[in-house]
């Protein structure tokens, strides 16, 4: 690729300057995908595996530090100083899980009750 890339999500537009050096992912999906595209040597921590990793992905994915059996708190994830967070399901950046809502500069106050508890998003588009 050449940088900095463009993409739109949900009719959102965000740019990234760089390749991700420091790389953190929230789940097994994720994971995987970082791992098939060779770029364990740019993770520095995953989360949240749920099965058995691909048995030709394996000894990539034990060099890759594991924050949490779940999804990791906010203070364990930024202890990595990540520059890139990688998440399959809106469910990995729930205020319950990793509350980010400190962390950005505009206010979120989108609030979706969703399986019993109250679920804040910056966007609409991530409720569903």
């Amino acid at each position: 690729f050449d940088y900095p890339v463009g993409i739109t999500n949900c009719g959102v537009q965000s740019w990234i300057n760089s390749p991700p050096q420091r790389a953190v992912t929230m789940n097994q999906g994720t994971t995987e995908i970082m791992l098939a595209l060779d770029l364990a040597d740019r993770m520095v921590g995953t989360a949240y595996l749920d099965d058995y990793i691909w048995s030709e992905l394996a000894d990539d994915y034990n060099k890759v530090p594991v924050l949490s059996d779940s999804y990791p708190d906010i203070d364990t994830l930024l202890s990595t100083d990540p520059d890139f967070v990688y998440a399959s399901y809106s469910s990995a950046f729930a205020t319950s899980h990793v509350n980010y809502t400190q962390f950005i500069e505009s206010e979120c106050d989108l609030v979706i009750p969703r399986k019993g508890e109250n679920r804040s998003h910056c966007r609409e588009e991530l409720h569903e």
